[in-house]
């Protein structure tokens, strides 16, 4: 299966949001404002991240799906009109 372009993009912001979120002596224990900051800047964007992204990427699969399903029906449509007319002659 390929990848589309939202979901590498998706994928890199969600790698590059852990990252930071795994970087090692930072906040330091101790420091209760530096966990806060820490919070604010890589696990609320992680979070938002991973759901809006899933959310959208999701969406768009969905949206395929069922386009791809109706003109499936309509060439399923075309087909038998077409066997329709070529008994008739």
């Amino acid at each position: 299966m390929k990848l589309t372009k939202a979901e590498k993009i998706w994928i890199g912001v969600v790698v590059i949001f852990y990252i930071l979120y795994n970087l090692p002596f930072f906040p330091k224990y101790y420091m209760p404002k530096a966990a806060i900051l820490h919070m604010v800047i890589t696990i609320i964007p992680l979070w938002i991240a991973i759901y809006v992204g899933f959310f959208k990427i999701c969406r768009g699969k969905r949206k395929n799906k069922a386009n791809n399903t109706v003109s499936d029906v309509r060439e399923t449509t075309v087909d038998t009109n077409m066997n329709k007319e070529d008994l008739s002659c």
